[in-house]
């Protein structure tokens, strides 16, 4: 489930014990990762590097979605497959996507967008799932004030979708068509700059596409 080719354009090999490639650990959430930058200067590149957990296809399902949000012209994290070679020397499968805020920004989780429509949502809940509050009206009344994602991102979305909600909606709809089980309320938001709130490229793809059937159940049908 979890061969690389190193074929792949833009494929990626990192070294965590190299001080110089691997760069901060991301605490937020379940999977392991951690920032990196690639180049010098102003013309650095900080990326999110995620490995994929054991015996599931994360890194591909996340590249894979990413190529159908494309193809939507949906805003969307874009992700690059690879490995990354820990201490004990063995080689891991991981993505690894750019920054989807600047220097200066900020990204707000849905969760924190939600406790400012209503106070009392369980924003600090260490449950994501099943949330009664996390509803399709708390949902569409924190994007509603939001604006669209930045132009940079939008430079191919269809006809006619021109609003923050319609954009949402296509990130619905795009969780629908490859079954991703885990569109919980940190893993959309928006980006935060001087106080502006625009909506967050779809990001966070890696439970979609079967990708956690394990190779045994996928054989038993």
């Amino acid at each position: 489930m979890n061969q690389l080719s190193s074929s792949e354009p833009n494929f990626f090999e990192i070294d965590a014990n190299d001080p110089e490639r691997a760069g901060s650990i991301e605490p937020l959430g379940t999977k392991r990762k951690f920032w990196m930058k690639v180049g010098d200067g102003s013309q650095s590149i900080s990326y999110l590097v995620k490995l994929s957990r054991p015996n599931t296809g994360e890194d591909w399902a996340e590249y894979l979605v990413s190529k159908l949000a494309a193809l939507l012209g949906l805003p969307h994290a874009k992700y690059e497959l690879g490995t990354v070679t820990g201490k004990d020397g063995l080689r891991e499968p991981a993505v690894r996507s750019e920054r989807l805020y600047e220097q200066g920004d900020s990204l707000v989780h849905g969760n924190q967008l939600l406790v400012q429509i209503d106070p009392q949502y369980p924003a600090n809940e260490a449950r994501k799932y099943r949330l009664s509050a996390h509803t399709v009206e708390a949902v569409k009344a924190a994007v509603g004030g939001l604006e669209p994602p930045r132009p940079k991102y939008c430079q191919a979305l269809p006809t006619g979708v021109t609003t923050a909600i319609d954009v949402y909606i296509g990130y619905l709809l795009l969780a629908a068509w490859v079954a991703n089980q885990d569109r919980h309320h940190e893993n959309w938001g928006a980006i935060e700059l001087n106080g502006k709130l625009t909506l967050s490229p779809t990001y966070d793809h890696g439970s979609a596409l079967g990708s956690l059937i394990l190779d045994e159940e996928r054989r038993s049908g």
